[in-house]
């Protein structure tokens, strides 16, 4: 997604999550260098640098969007649920359970098929949520961007990627109306 096409939204989704991220890895007493090595012992790629761009933005602006995986791969390292990370600390019924398969677009692909299954269980339209989705600024200009989500695939056959703020976009009321969570939960 464009840095310059992002809506406030967005921005703000970004800027919340990573201030989240910055505020419990200064309450471990880590260091941006040290949370970076953790998520890279996990098999994702991330530098102290990507990890500063996600918590402060670039010069206090333009926030680096967090995939799901990276979402996952923090609630991992952090023991803590991924709602924590997406709207701060907060009192929740369900503890979040991990996997290590944050690599190849794993929960990507989950994101995508419950979509998928809460799109048809609404019986909303693939063009319904892609124009829900365009009105909260994701992008979804046609029906291929929503269709390669919920396959999970790009046309070459990549694992496709869904960033923390479509997952809020496709989880709220203006979409599918669900809990996030409840898009990150393989059935």
């Amino acid at each position: 997604m464009a840095e310059s096409r992002r809506t406030a939204d967005q921005v703000s989704i970004s800027r919340q999550v990573g201030k989240n991220i910055q505020r419990k890895r200064w309450d471990l007493g880590w260091t941006q260098g040290q949370l970076a090595t953790k998520i890279r012992a996990l098999g994702l790629p991330m530098s102290q640098q990507s990890l500063s761009q996600i918590e402060n933005g670039k010069d206090g602006a333009h926030y680096r969007s967090v995939s799901v995986e990276e979402l996952m791969a923090f609630a991992f390292v952090f023991e803590i649920a991924v709602t924590d990370l997406l709207f701060g600390p907060q009192k929740r019924t369900v503890a979040a359970s991990f996997t290590s398969n944050w690599t190849k677009g794993h929960y990507s692909r989950i994101v995508g098929r419950n979509v998928k299954r809460y799109r048809e269980k609404l019986k909303l339209s693939e063009r319904q949520v892609a124009d829900a989705m365009s009105q909260l600024g994701m992008q979804m200009k046609d029906v291929q961007n929503l269709k390669r989500i919920e396959q999970g695939y790009h046309n070459f056959g990549s694992p496709s990627t869904v960033s923390v703020d479509q997952l809020v976009a496709f989880s709220s009321k203006e979409v599918l109306n669900v809990n996030p969570e409840d898009l990150l939960v393989e059935v």
